[in-house]
């Protein structure tokens, strides 16, 4: 069987988070949050979907698999989200989307969504000038990009951890 996209996401016009005034951006924000969650219900549509016309033999895995993508899929919608929040400066929204993508990584063991979501917490810290929160979360972030061969990614937090860890000594 073959599965069409039920809907299309596009920002709303005017779109760019780093235009225009707070309220602007809370409110581009939060149509970019309908349209992200909009389409997480897409998603789940289509997969349930696609379970129902699975043949009765595979459908425990079509469930663990439908379960997975879906899982994988919030993960990824809650670290867009924070990562959106934390551009137009709301701190604790975006704090609490990466809070609920971390488990969701950890969950379904993607190293890499794991390690962005790890890096995205270490730059949120240092934001707030909480360096040695920051670094925790970075060194994490580091091993992650080590272990999944990201070196250069890898390279630049072992660089900003010791720069955060001589500010901090200074």
């Amino acid at each position: 069987m073959r599965i069409k996209q039920v809907i299309e996401v596009k920002p709303a016009r005017g779109g760019h988070l780093l235009t225009g005034s707070n309220h602007k951006r809370r409110r581009t924000l939060r149509s970019w949050l309908q349209l992200i969650y909009a389409r997480i219900a897409n998603l789940r549509f289509l997969l349930n979907r696609s379970k129902r016309g699975a043949s009765k033999t595979s459908s425990e895995t079509s469930a663990s698999l439908s379960r997975s993508k879906a899982s994988l899929v919030e993960a990824e919608a809650a670290l867009s989200i924070g990562r959106k929040a934390y551009l137009t400066g709301a701190i604790e929204e975006a704090r609490f989307a990466y809070d609920k993508a971390l488990p969701l990584f950890k969950a379904e063991q993607s190293r890499l969504g794991e390690a962005n979501t790890l890096k995205s917490l270490g730059d949120l810290e240092d934001s707030l000038g909480e360096p040695l929160k920051a670094i925790r979360y970075y060194d994490d972030a580091r091993i992650l990009c080590s272990l999944i061969r990201l070196t250069k990614n890898a390279e630049w937090l072992a660089k900003r951890i010791s720069e955060l860890k001589n500010s901090e000594g200074a």
